[in-house]
């Protein structure tokens, strides 16, 4: 047998020798390859300085649009040849919008018509590898951020100016503008960061004009800021719309709008240099193709000859290459990464470093497109990161949804975290795939290691542990990894597992927390709360196992126990079964999204001998957005109100949750989150913000329960504007079912109705 394998051996040898020495052919076309793609670089770098050329020529129609400038005369027409390459669509596309931005209705559609034909243009754009970072970050500046500021301003002017002509500014009125202004700053704040990022780099700093365009916008997005300010006090304390303070922002939307052009073709004009340079760099890199393929040429039959005896050995360190590839995206995978600890005399000025990002929700983009469109998300994500890690850093697929992207030499602990805050930002950017747009956000975990100090693994390790810590912030966490990480693992994991043998010997049981009816005193509902009982008897505080129960995915598990045991304690307390006494069940969102989520909950409720109308389900307001992932959760909403069930949103006033949300899920009661209401009853500001809460609720007849009453004094300033119902530890802490059914035949809580002055109570009836 081993005489066998020898000649086996030796027989495969002879052909690989043979087939190296045939490899001239094939080495002449590699050549030619190598050539064809430094030409397809420099090509891609020409239709990017055209599409640039193209953008700064759209500036006199922009000013002429937005501004009314009539100094200079925009050409009639858009040259959309030359090394642009639009589809004929696009083209046709692009003469039609640009028509129309020289011959706009009002300015909102020259916005949109500009936008638009930005994104068309720059739809082509293809920030190559050796792009330095302040590249990235005028790419954005260019493509979405300061476009987004001019539609956001006007959005700002044009809301206010409708709202100033109502006789009577009404709560949604009030909201509008407060929304409007949030989504402004929000833009607004982000390009401030941006060009404050510019002021301090020394490449940027010694471009004056680029400096001087940068403080004029940041002055300029100050002072509307400021403007805005007052126009949203004015809001909140006039009722009318002819006291809104409107003037100064109509005064200086002009001059932002003006500072916001000029910095972004100054950004233009910056990024042309920088890709003028990189053209410098490609056609070096042209030549560089070119004499190396001759000199592959001529030394192809002397190398195959000395390299033959090597080839079974190169053959198998391919095979261990093919084995580190992911077939997906081209990057490498976990195995691939390399790391090379600096040298001794390094170690004192240089860290390592390395990102574990995680895409958050991307199941949920797989189910709603199909995996095809999943697969694309996931191309398109490998090639931005290529796009903006240094050349000698490394990114690989870590499996499924999660890169990892390696630094072996940092210079300052910063720069890590400044490369996180890029690729956040940069994902967050609208992208289609195949004509959908599709939202993306993630989670980025990091770790540093002074040189010399660990390896790569440890580097992982920490990594990983600081993406759980991440992703326990939600959607665009990034989180530093810290020593007290490991322990929280290691705590958590110890945990977890005593969790499992408490839920398998039935010691997560239910307490429940009464609810007060304000106009009755009467317990008219309880929430569900989940405790662990100890061998000892002993209750043990949510906070202690929660967070370890998340983490081993047992939080689905602990919902079911929690459920079943309730709803039957529940419905064995005859006061319980009236019609107008709810329990409170806290559903997960991972409940929520299965399919047969409803038919668990109207299962379980049938089994105990309730109605649908007797069970609350708690929601958190954060399943309300309006994302890819929340469709199924919002289906079950929906069916789930439609059976019945007393629908209820918790945590209110702290998520996005819209108004139209509010009324088409039929929503029958919000929760009022604690920070609203602890100390309410002294602090005005935080009335405003509550009242307007309650108010906006009832007005769509949601009725309202606020929790976290611990003072007397709140009650009164809560009942008094309109709670109906009252939960905290004023009336009772959570209790076990023995307590909850005594205190139920005893119906302790008389509570006096505190109507406001000069009239009655605005409770509604419970």
């Amino acid at each position: 047998m081993p005489e066998k394998k020898s000649r086996s051996s030796l027989k495969m040898h002879r052909w690989l020798s043979a087939i190296v020495l045939l490899l001239f052919l094939p080495l002449m076309l590699f050549a030619g390859l190598w050539l064809r793609q430094s030409l397809g670089a420099l090509e891609t770098l020409d239709r990017n300085l055209a599409t640039l050329a193209a953008l700064e020529h759209l500036k006199p129609a922009l000013r002429r649009a937005l501004l009314a400038d009539l100094t200079t005369e925009p050409p009639l027409q858009l040259d959309t040849t030359g090394h642009l390459h639009l589809r004929s669509e696009h083209q046709t596309r692009a003469v039609e919008l640009y028509f129309e931005l020289l011959n706009p209705g009002n300015l909102k559609e020259a916005l949109e018509s500009g936008s638009e034909l930005i994104r068309l243009l720059t739809s082509h754009i293809e920030m190559p590898p050796a792009a330095p970072p302040r590249a990235q970050t005028l790419d954005l500046l260019i493509r979405h951020t300061l476009l987004e500021v001019l539609l956001e301003a006007n959005a700002v002017r044009e809301r206010t100016l409708a709202i100033a002509n109502h006789p009577l500014l009404n709560i949604s009125d009030k909201l509008a503008i407060t929304v409007s202004g949030g989504q402004y700053k929000l833009v607004a704040d982000a390009v401030d960061r941006f060009t404050a990022e510019l002021l301090q780099d020394e490449d940027w700093a010694a471009d004056p004009q680029l400096r001087d365009l940068a403080t004029l916008y940041m002055l300029a997005n100050r002072t509307f800021q400021t403007s805005g300010r007052r126009l949203l006090v004015s809001a909140i304390e006039e009722e009318r719309g002819a006291d809104l303070y409107l003037a100064p922002v109509l005064r200086d939307f002009p001059q932002l709008i003006a500072a916001t052009l000029d910095l972004w073709v100054g950004a233009i004009q910056t990024s042309n240099q920088e890709l003028s340079r990189l053209r410098q760099e490609s056609l070096r890199s042209v030549g560089l193709a070119s004499l190396s393929g001759g000199l592959v040429i001529v030394f192809t039959l002397a190398l195959a000859v000395l390299y033959s005896r090597q080839l079974m050995e190169q053959a198998g360190e391919t095979l261990i290459h093919l084995e580190s590839l992911d077939s997906l995206t081209g990057l490498g995978n976990r195995q691939s990464l390399t790391y090379t600890a600096p040298a001794p005399n390094e170690a004192e000025d240089v860290w390592s470093g390395l990102l574990h990002l995680d895409l958050r929700r991307f199941r949920a983009i797989n189910t709603r497109y199909g995996e095809d469109i999943g697969d694309q998300v996931l191309k398109a994500v490998a090639s931005l990161l290529k796009s903006m890690i240094p050349e000698t850093a490394q990114v690989a697929r870590a499996g499924g949804a999660e890169f990892i992207v390696l630094i072996s030499r940092l210079h300052k602990q910063r720069d890590l975290e400044d490369l996180a805050d890029r690729i956040t930002v940069a994902l967050a950017a609208e992208r289609f795939v195949h004509g959908h747009a599709i939202p993306l956000d993630c989670c980025i975990g990091l770790s540093l290691l002074k040189a010399g100090s660990g390896d790569l693994e440890r580097l992982l390790t920490d990594a990983s542990l600081a993406l759980r810590a991440a992703k326990s912030k939600g959607s665009f966490g990034t989180c530093l990894y810290a020593p007290h990480m490991r322990q929280s693992f290691v705590r958590n994991s110890e945990i977890a597992k005593d969790l499992q043998e408490a839920m398998s010997r039935g010691q997560i049981v239910p307490w429940y927390q009464p609810q007060i009816c304000t106009r009755t005193g009467r317990i008219v509902g309880v929430e569900a709360l989940v405790r662990w009982i100890d061998e000892n008897g002993a209750p043990r505080s949510p906070a202690s196992f929660l967070p370890a129960a998340e983490e081993a995915g047992y939080m689905n598990r602990l919902d079911t126990v929690i459920r079943a045991r309730a709803l039957s304690e529940i419905a064995r307390i005859p006061i319980c079964r009236e019609g107008s006494f709810h329990i409170g069940l806290n559903i997960t969102a991972g409940i929520l999204a299965e399919p047969d989520c409803v038919t668990q909950l109207l299962d379980a409720t049938s089994q105990a001998g309730l109605s649908p109308s007797q069970v609350s389900i708690e929601i958190l307001e954060a399943v309300m957005l309006d994302r890819p992932d929340a469709t199924p959760i919002l289906k079950n909403v929906t069916h789930l109100s439609r059976l019945g069930f007393h629908m209820e949103l918790d945590d209110f006033g702290t998520g996005h949750a819209s108004i139209a949300s509010l009324r088409d899920l039929k929503i029958d009661r919000v929760k009022i989150d604690r920070s609203f209401v602890a100390g309410v009853h002294a602090n005005q500001e935080l009335q405003t913000f509550t009242r307007a809460l309650i108010q906006l609720a009832r007005s769509l007849g949601i009725e309202v329960l606020a929790e976290g009453v611990e003072m007397e004094e709140e009650r009164r300033w809560l009942t008094a504007n309109g709670c109906a119902v009252l939960q905290g530890y004023l009336f009772a802490r959570a209790m076990p079912f023995d307590d909850l059914r005594a205190l139920m035949e005893r119906q302790p809580f008389l509570l006096e109705i505190v109507p406001p002055p000069g009239r009655q109570t605005t409770a509604q009836a419970c």
